[in-house]
C-alpha cells in the first residue's frame, strides 16, 4: 500500500498540485461558470418569483385574519408553517446559486503557498493527513493497470486555495 500512495501521491503533487496547473484549473471553472451563468439566472429569477408569490400569500393569509374573514385555527397554522417551511427551501436554493455564480478572487501568493503547502502535506509519510486531505478535491482515484486516472471537484480546489490567505507553510487549509 505505501509504494501505491508513492505512485499516486508524487505525481500529484508534481503535476497536478503545482501553481501554474492549478491556475489552470481555477481559469477553466471561470469559464464554466460563465457559460453556465445564463441558465442559472433563469433558475434564480424563478426562485425569486416563488418567494414573492408566497410573500403575497402569506400576506394575504395574515390581512384575512387580522380583518376576520378566517378564524386562527389549526388548519391556518399548518399552512401558514408549510408557507415558511417553503420560503426557506428557496432561501437556500438561492443561497446556493448565488455561490455557484462567485468564485473568490486567489491572488499569485495564495496560490504559491496552498501548492506548496499542499505538497508538503502530502508527501509527508509520518501521518495520514496528505491521503484524508486530498479526499476534499480529489473524488476518485482508479487505477487500471500501469495507469492512474484521478477525477475530482473545481470548487472544492478554489475554496481551497481562496482560505490559504491565512495559511503557515506548516498547515493545510
Amino acid at each position: 500500500m505505501e509504494k501505491m500512495d508513492e505512485l499516486v501521491l508524487n505525481p500529484l503533487a508534481d503535476k497536478v498540485f503545482n501553481p501554474e496547473r492549478v491556475k489552470t484549473l481555477l481559469a477553466d471553472m471561470k469559464k464554466q461558470i460563465k457559460a453556465t451563468q445564463e441558465s442559472q439566472d433563469n433558475g434564480l429569477k424563478k426562485l425569486t418569483r416563488e418567494l414573492e408569490e408566497i410573500k403575497i400569500a402569506t400576506e394575504r393569509l395574515y390581512e384575512a385574519v387580522e380583518k376576520g374573514y378566517l378564524p386562527l385555527d389549526s388548519s391556518l397554522q399548518e399552512r401558514s408553517h408549510k408557507l415558511q417551511a417553503r420560503k426557506q427551501e428557496l432561501l437556500i436554493q438561492v443561497a446556493g446559486y448565488r455561490r455557484q455564480q462567485i468564485l473568490p478572487d486567489i491572488k499569485q501568493n495564495q496560490l504559491e503557498a496552498f501548492t506548496k503547502a499542499l505538497r508538503s502535506k502530502l508527501l509527508d509519510r509520518s501521518g495520514s493527513f496528505g491521503k484524508e486531505y486530498l479526499k476534499l478535491p480529489v473524488s476518485e482515484i482508479c487505477i487500471n493497470g500501469k495507469q492512474a486516472e484521478i477525477t475530482g471537484s473545481y470548487s472544492a480546489f478554489a475554496y481551497g486555495v481562496a482560505e490559504s490567505n491565512s495559511v503557515t507553510l506548516d498547515r493545510v487549509p
